[in-house]
């Protein structure tokens, strides 16, 4: 395992479990629209991943967990679990203010992922206009090439399948 590796795995397996535990109860009948909010760093340089400060989930967009997290924070991205918008959705806070041209990125977004069972489509917010999807970590797999704006629907390669994701304003 290459040092990349050995730094990112750890952090993809602390993402999914602190998004995904679940009582036995909540296991028979799942949540139908959870929210969920991840507060990061800008990026130190256009090649290092922004370092996730903080996250949360809640059954409601205004509890108090998710209001802590948006605090002082600017929105970057909101990931939804399905086509136009629809369904369970993540919130992505960035703690450096907007996207500008170094932009943020998230290297692994197991935990958005697993926290809306899939990215089908996202949204882009403060200054963000350029977003590109990656099917691996880190930047790697099947890219989508550089995309504008909002994206009601990631395409059938991405579809339940954006492991990482870089946003800028470009």
């Amino acid at each position: 395992m290459n040092r990349t590796c050995a730094r990112v795995l750890p952090a993809a397996l602390a993402v999914v479990a602190a998004t995904t535990a679940f009582s036995p109860a909540t296991a028979r009948h799942p949540v139908t629209h959870r929210y969920c909010a991840v507060v990061v760093d800008k990026a130190p340089s256009r090649h290092h991943a922004s370092r996730v400060v903080t996250r949360a989930c809640a059954d409601s967009p205004e509890a108090a967990p998710l209001r802590t997290a948006r605090a002082d924070n600017t929105l970057l991205v909101t990931v939804y679990q399905d086509a136009n918008y629809g369904g369970a959705q993540t919130s992505i806070y960035g703690r450096g203010g907007p996207c500008d041209s170094s932009g943020y990125s998230l290297n692994d977004t197991g935990g958005a992922n697993s926290a809306v069972n899939g990215i089908s489509s996202y949204r882009l917010f403060s200054n963000c206009n350029k977003s590109a999807v990656f099917t691996g970590t880190g930047g790697s797999g099947t890219g989508s090439g550089v995309l504008g704006g909002d994206q009601s629907y990631v395409g059938d390669a991405w579809n339940d399948n954006v492991n990482s994701m870089k946003v800028w304003n470009g």
